[in-house]
């Protein structure tokens, strides 16, 4: 099925609305569990948002300093942090070269999604 994804407002009341092609809002008990936590990521990384109805990948940019970088972070099925994959543009993974083993630490360390993108943002 194809999913459509509205993006009304970046606000907790209107965060993402997921419908399938219907126009039945799917499992409501899903995203509303979801819902606070895509916004404590939006507060953190305003142009980071969910890439799929699962809410298990984000993509968008991160800012550091006057520059943004776009950023894909992808958890796995089960949605455990410390198993997510990072990919980015060639000039963020220049600018983390050498960083690798302390990014693989807070991500392991995190926990959740909010405070590595802020362990992340310190880094950078």
């Amino acid at each position: 099925q194809k999913i459509k994804k509205h993006m009304l407002n970046v606000t907790c009341a209107h965060l993402c609305h997921y419908t399938d092609t219907c126009g039945r809002q799917l499992d409501k008990e899903f995203s509303s569990m979801h819902q606070c936590k895509v916004k404590d990521v939006v507060d953190v990384a305003p142009l980071l948002l969910p890439a799929d109805p699962k809410m298990l990948s984000y993509a968008g940019f991160i800012t550091a300093g006057k520059q943004s970088f776009y950023l894909k972070i992808i958890l796995p099925e089960n949605g455990i942090l410390k198993d997510a994959r990072i990919e980015c543009e060639w000039k963020l993974q220049l600018m983390l070269r050498g960083y690798e083993s302390v990014i693989k630490k807070r991500l392991q360390q995190s926990q959740d999604l909010p405070s590595f993108l802020l362990e992340l943002k310190s880094v950078l």
